[in-house]
């Protein structure tokens, strides 16, 4: 994809951005790091969000690295506000995937004024016990290195 960028906006949280047109930014899926994907992930996300740079300037924004363990979801959206209030006028559409939807949802609820729209998928508004119990696994995992 030509005319990608890369970058870090306030608060530490990384990017990548294709495309042309108006920004939508994309709130994206838990991985085992937030920093911007590379090979294979990177070729993924690319491959299922460039038909909306057809029309839109995408940004795919990124957590920061090295969150603390007692991060809230408002903590999450609120450094989503920051980076977003610093980087684009006025409110923008708001793509959020997996996580990064039930992140959207807070930042949606938080921060009003910055959502055009907000487009959500794959995602949910809590998780079930089930997928809590999964999630602090793959936490466990991680942090063991």
């Amino acid at each position: 994809m030509p005319n990608v960028r890369e970058g870090t906006l306030t608060g530490g949280l990384t990017y990548i951005s294709f495309g042309e047109g108006p920004p939508l930014v994309v709130f994206p899926g838990l991985f085992s790091s937030n920093a911007n994907p590379t090979g294979f992930l990177l070729r993924f996300e690319m491959g299922w969000l460039s038909p909306l740079a057809r029309a839109f300037r995408v940004y795919r924004i990124n957590r920061k690295v090295g969150l603390a363990p007692d991060t809230t979801m408002a903590d999450l959206a609120s450094h989503y506000a920051t980076a977003i209030e610093d980087r684009f006028e006025g409110a923008i559409p708001i793509l959020g995937f997996s996580t990064g939807g039930s992140i959207a949802q807070q930042f949606a609820a938080d921060h009003p004024d910055l959502v055009r729209r907000l487009i959500l998928a794959g995602t949910a508004c809590r998780l079930g016990p089930m997928v809590r119990d999964a999630m602090r696994r793959r936490a466990q995992f991680a942090a063991s290195g």
